[in-house]
């Protein structure tokens, strides 16, 4: 009857519970509003916290466990792993607490008592604990002592092992502290006897110099208690130890002032070995250590207390020991002469102290005086490479340590989880008084079961199949080892865990979680009104600013009757605002060349009017217009600061849950670029529309997340939104930055499907993504299908088919683009630019570029580089220096581009030229500036410029990446330097790359190094067996050398790996048309003309000297067949074919997929002259530029004699004399006139070096 009373009570107070949820109370006289929850919203709300926690720890569990940051008030954050202290088992019994607390809160709404819940807790609890200390192995061996040190520290033996052997060395009492250490290794330090963290008053003391310690060997030790500032006072120590020839340590609270002095002089003069330190600790710990002290050496504490003064000392007060050492910061007193029972004693004392205590303070500082006394002092020095790595390892020792010593007092049990699981069996048998203490009882053995099924878990298995498979044996030390996967002895794989670390977070969990489900009602501070909190922090954020003029701010509107917006902040802030600055400080805006008038701001002569006292008093009311305009100014001009000002006064307006509004301030922070923000407007919206998810997605996809746009499309649809043409192209766009075809063609589906896909804004993202994709067919389709086209949907398709080198596709598009009657963009221009750069097309290039002038358009940056790079790589360099000279603006690609073109063409003083002067007009050169004047010195011979470069490149900052080792070792090897080279290879700070390997194999070849050259394409084949190109430079370095066996080898090789050699090929282009030749080409319909035209040329070069270089014949046949085989090599038919189809003095220029050999190098130099023709090869490597029997490696340099000697003056007068003599080096016309600026000192070795 009682019961069914209760239970009826029961819910009755449950329904009127109910009944005030969300009730709130308040309170005047400033104090904190605060809130009242109830019943099952109060636990609810609870469970929801407790359920966070343990979600972010509970991943931290077990072997395969991740790791978790945690952020602290100070200092850094804690990077940990399984619970930030593992013998106290917060990780486990966080987990443990949730599965309660979880199932005592649905059994208290179900309608179980509470406190019969908790009842039933605890009784379970008492038999698990029972039955775990009954199971408890003690340890006592190191082994033992390691395998829990281990599994503690994650599994980490090196730890084990250092606890393991620190507890042998000072004993299960002696004190073990853990400090950062000094190298990259962990160390242990053991000091036998007493360490007292006090160093010598003065460095006077010093008795080795070499180690700057203090050394006494059996020293007179006097400790007293108090300051010893007289003579007197130590007049008496002095005698009796300069009588026992013996030295003195004196231990006090201070020496200062004469007796200081005293002491020095006596030792300084007289030779006598003392010492003073002050006395360690503090008011009566500081008593302690010296007692204890006296009882270690034997002596006793000089105290006023006792009546004793140091006038009366004799020897029988004073201690001794074998040995003092003392440095500047601590004392190590070695075998004192204390008596052992005594010293026994005192332990005796301090251990009963500790007993006693309940300060965790007090306790420590007793445990660290009974080591001292009793077994010493063990140091773990703990060691890392960085500050982050090393508090993480001494947080896991620290684990350990805690855990090891709970080990070591308590026993141990088998680990991962199952000594909880098998005792849970012990629960089944469990006599409750009623019902609902039973399904107390329940709980605790449901929940034993979550570390097994956790660790399982985060190793990647089913949880509840290991529980299942571990509950149908019999064997309580049977368990999965996560680390392995497998089912093992848990002891005897030395997976175990301390039963005082079980234990704890066991009965920490039930204490914890039948607290949480007993509680009725919870009381909270009330949350702070979002608006203010918002408003104080920009009030901090602009009080704090250092540049408060400039972030303060308020707006003009340049039409309209409202002229000022007032915003209320405190008088202190007003103190600081200058409201009459002009508005010529304001940031410039993003565009200039802006053409709506509306988004500019007003003129100058427009001054901010509104006073302190009006802003103090009142604020002007503003409508949903007023907000817009300036919310459009922030966007367009990205006033981070100040749209954060007006979301600040929108928040306090009737308009801060306006839909429009909120729209507004969206668009504002994502077009600003703070996405978070953003994030924040969106989920405060009471309301969305389609327009806040296009918004909030168009802002993810044009700041570079991709992710986040397409999750937001997602949960847009999800919700019941329907997206127009604005949000698809942004989603498309974000699609096509991810990179997933997949994604790409679901969303083209899904567009066909809503009637989007003809539309140009859709069909334009689409183009620009299939493109992207490489997929040029299917966006060939979706461009045809296009109803109407704009010139961004031409750009997309034409930049598509330029970035998949589809020059000819390109440009017919371009010339579609026109006739449809649309002006091309600069992005037009760039893109034909760089498909004709990619493809040496230099005609189309230069009809494409003309057009561009015709058209009038001004050549900006973005579209100049990329003709710049155009003409320099289709080998026009002249035309390439004229387009930089007209760029309105340089930027570093711009310098950049002209370096490479510089560095392809031979040209390496031109570059060194550019260079200096790049850098004298103020432009940072970057790794792509040095990579470049790194080539250029290489392919010019340049040894001592290029390692000046190198060297001045780490100078700026700028680590060298592999290409720059490349160009480097190139460098070494072309100037012959092969040792040098290989010895830079082997010091090189990263690890050889196949590149870096094949720039020495190249050299190799050059100077026909053949035992280095094989050891270099050993390592090759090692790093990049695929690359055709090392096994065809061996093999011609053995057949240049007349090593045919070798070669053969070689050949034979490449025929068993499927390794082919590129089929060598050149080609030319002559109007507007592509021929190209291999060696021997037969094809050609003028095939006969090319072989007589050839045989001319030929006749007449031998006349200048021509010999054919048949080492560059790589078939073993005879002399005769060699030089044969020469003549007929791809370039040298394509020369003829050229010179046959175009005018006579006209410039040839032709191109190759590979190197050009030596003896074609030779031949087209020579013909060069006997045609009179200017002849450009581009190889694989740089342009070779022929002219009158002349590789023209550099370009006639009169005109640049006057820019050479100011450049020069200018770098010498910045006191850069190393790169001012190596720019005047490189250069051979300058003279010793042209540095008349140089100090004598300077001239002269100028002079010197120029000779």
């Amino acid at each position: 009857m009682y019961r069914f009373a209760s239970n009826l009570a029961s819910k009755a107070r449950i329904a009127q519970n109910a009944r005030q949820v969300s009730s709130r109370m308040s309170w005047s006289r400033n104090y904190a509003a605060k809130e009242i929850k109830f019943g099952v919203e109060a636990r609810a709300l609870m469970l929801k916290g407790v359920e966070d926690l343990a979600d972010a720890v509970k991943v931290t569990m077990g072997p395969k466990g991740r790791n978790v940051v945690i952020e602290q008030s100070w200092g850094a954050p804690k990077v940990t792993k399984d619970g930030v202290t593992v013998a106290k088992s917060t990780t486990c019994a966080t987990v443990l607490t949730r599965a309660i607390f979880a199932e005592g809160c649905k059994s208290v709404a179900a309608g179980m008592n509470a406190m019969d819940l908790r009842r039933g807790i605890s009784m379970a609890v008492d038999a698990v604990v029972t039955n775990l200390k009954s199971k408890a192995r003690m340890i006592s061996t190191s082994e033992e002592i390691a395998q829990v040190g281990t599994i503690s520290a994650n599994g980490e033996r090196e730890i084990g092992e250092l606890i393991a052997k620190a507890m042998e060395k000072v004993g299960k009492e002696g004190v073990i502290t853990i400090q950062d250490g000094k190298t990259l290794f962990n160390e242990l330090e053991v000091v036998e006897g007493m360490k007292l963290d006090r160093g010598y008053t003065s460095p006077y003391f010093i008795t080795n110099q070499k180690t700057q310690k203090c050394e006494l060997d059996d020293p007179l030790i006097l400790i007293h208690e108090k300051k010893i500032s007289s003579i007197n006072s130590i007049v008496k120590v002095l005698e009796l130890a300069l009588k026992r020839q013996r030295p003195l340590l004196i231990v006090s609270e201070d020496v200062e002032s004469d007796a200081l002095a005293t002491l020095i002089l006596n030792k300084l003069r007289a030779g006598i070995k003392v010492c003073a330190i002050k006395a360690p600790g503090f008011g009566e710990n500081r008593k302690a250590n010296l007692q204890d002290l006296a009882a270690l050496t034997g002596g006793e504490v000089i105290t006023d207390e006792l009546g004793m003064n140091l006038e009366k000392v004799d020897l029988s007060m004073l201690g001794t020991c074998k040995k003092v050492t003392v440095s500047k910061d601590d004392t190590v007193i070695l075998d004192g002469a204390g008596d052992k029972k005594g010293i026994e004693e005192r332990c005796e004392q301090i251990r009963s102290a500790i007993e006693l205590s309940t300060s965790d303070y007090d306790k420590e500082k007793l445990q660290e005086r009974l080591a001292k006394l009793s077994g010493g002092v063990a140091v773990l020095k703990i060691g890392g490479a960085s500050e982050a790595e090393v508090g993480e390892k001494k947080d896991r020792v620290t684990d350990a340590l805690n855990a090891t010593k709970a080990a070591v007092e308590e026993g141990i049990l088998p680990g991962g989880g199952v000594a909880l699981l098998y005792a849970a069996r012990e629960l089944e048998k469990l006599p409750t008084a009623n019902f609902d203490q039973k399904i107390g009882v329940q709980i605790i053995q449901n929940a034993l079961k979550t570390p097994v099924y956790t660790i399982a878990s985060n190793a990647g298995v089913e949880g509840a199949v290991i529980v299942g498979k571990l509950l149908e044996q019999d064997n309580p030390d049977l368990g999965y080892d996560a680390a392995k996967g497998e089912y093992v002895d848990m002891v005897k794989a030395g997976i175990i865990d301390p039963l005082k670390v079980i234990r704890t977070a066991l009965v920490d969990a039930a204490s914890v979680s039948s607290l949480l489900t007993t509680t009725e009602a919870v009381v909270v501070d009330l949350p702070k009104d979002e608006s203010e909190a918002h408003l104080a922090m920009l009030r901090d954020t602009l009080l704090a600013s250092t540049n408060f003029p400039k972030a303060s701010f308020v707006f003009v509107i340049a039409s309209g009757s409202v002229s000022t917006m007032a915003l209320r902040f405190p008088p202190r802030l007003l103190s600081q605002l200058k409201l009459s600055r002009r508005l010529n400080s304001l940031p410039a805006p993003v565009s200039e060349d802006s053409e709506d008038e509306s988004l500019k701001f007003p003129s100058n002569d427009l001054l901010l009017r509104t006073s302190s006292n009006d802003l103090e008093g009142s604020y002007i009311p503003a409508d949903r217009r007023f907000y817009n305009t300036l919310l459009k100014k922030c966007t367009v001009f990205k006033l981070l600061i100040q749209g954060r000002i007006v979301h600040a006064h929108i928040l306090q307006s009737i308009f801060r849950h306006d839909i429009v509004m909120g729209n507004t301030l969206l668009n504002m922070y994502a077009k600003c670029g703070s996405l978070e923000e953003a994030r924040k407007v969106f989920e405060k919206m009471p309301q969305r529309d389609f327009v806040t998810w296009t918004t909030l997605i168009s802002g993810y996809s044009q700041h570079d997340r991709p992710c986040d746009a397409l999750l937001f499309f997602n949960q847009m649809l999800r919700f019941g939104f329907s997206p127009n043409e604005f949000t698809l192209s942004s989603v498309i766009k974000a699609a096509a930055a991810e990179r997933r075809g997949c994604c790409g063609h679901q969303l083209h589906g899904f567009c066909v499907k809503c009637g989007f896909d003809s539309n140009v804004h859709v069909g334009s993202a689409l183009l620009d993504l299939y493109t992207r994709y490489g997929l040029m067919d299917d966006a060939q389709l979706v461009f045809d299908a296009l109803e109407s086209r704009n010139d961004v949907s031409w750009n997309a398709l034409i930049a598509g088919h330029a970035r998949r080198s589809g020059t000819e596709k390109a440009l017919e598009l371009f010339q579609g683009m026109l006739r449809d009657g649309f002006r091309p963009s600069h992005f037009s221009y760039a893109s034909l630019f760089g498909a004709c750069s990619s493809t040496g097309f230099l005609e189309q290039g230069k009809w494409v570029h003309a057009y561009m002038i015709k058209s009038g358009e001004k050549l900006v940056a973005f579209a100049g580089n990329t003709l710049l790079d155009m003409y320099a790589k289709s080998g026009s360099i002249h035309d390439a220096r004229k387009i930089f000279d007209r760029l309105a603006k340089r930027d570093v690609v711009s310098w950049n581009s002209l370096l490479t073109a510089y560095a392809q063409h031979g040209f390496g003083k031109e570059a060194v030229w550019w260079f200096e002067e790049m850098r004298r007009v103020g432009i940072r050169p970057n790794e792509i500036s040095f990579l470049s004047v790194l080539t250029a010195c290489s392919h010019s011979g340049l040894l001592d410029e290029g390692w000046h470069y190198y060297e001045l490149m780490k100078k700026d900052g700028i680590v060298p990446e592999a290409w720059h080792y490349v160009t480097v070792v190139d460098l070494l090897g072309r100037a012959g330097d092969l040792n040098r080279a290989l010895r830079f290879i082997e010091e090189m700070p990263i690890e050889p790359t196949a590149a870096i390997w094949k720039a020495l194999l190249n050299a190799c070849r050059m100077h026909k190094n053949t035992e280095l050259g094989a050891y270099a394409a050993e390592h090759v084949f090692e790093l990049d067996p695929d690359d055709p190109g090392p096994h065809v430079i061996l093999y011609n370095i053995y057949a240049s050398g007349g090593r045919w066996n070798d070669a053969a080898r070689v050949r034979k090789k490449m025929k068993e790996s499927g390794v082919k050699k590129e089929p060598a090929c050149s080609w030319v282009e002559i109007a507007n048309a592509i021929h190209m030749f291999v060696a021997n080409d037969e094809r050609h319909p003028q095939r006969e003309e090319i072989a007589r035209k050839w045989e001319e040329v030929l006749a007449k070069i031998k006349e200048l000297g021509y010999v054919p270089d048949t080492s560059h014949v790589i078939v073993h046949v005879d002399q005769q067949e060699r030089e044969v085989n020469l003549q007929y090599h791809s370039e040298k038919i394509a020369l003829a074919f050229a010179l046959l189809n175009t005018p006579p003095g006209s410039t040839i220029h032709i191109k190759k997929n590979i190197r050009v050999c030596g003896d074609c190098h030779t031949a087209i130099k020579l013909a060069s002259k006997v045609v009179g023709r200017e002849i450009i090869v581009r190889d694989t490597n740089r342009f070779h530029h022929f002219k009158d029997a002349e590789q023209l490696e550099k370009l006639p340099i009169a005109k640049f004699d006057q820019k050479i000697s100011t450049l020069v003056n200018t770098i010498a007068s910045n006191v850069e004399l190393e790169s001012a003599v190596l720019l005047a080096i490189s250069w051979s016309k300058i003279t010793p006139t042209s540095v008349m600026t140089y100090d004598a000192a300077k001239r002269s070795k100028l002079e010197s070096l120029t000779l």
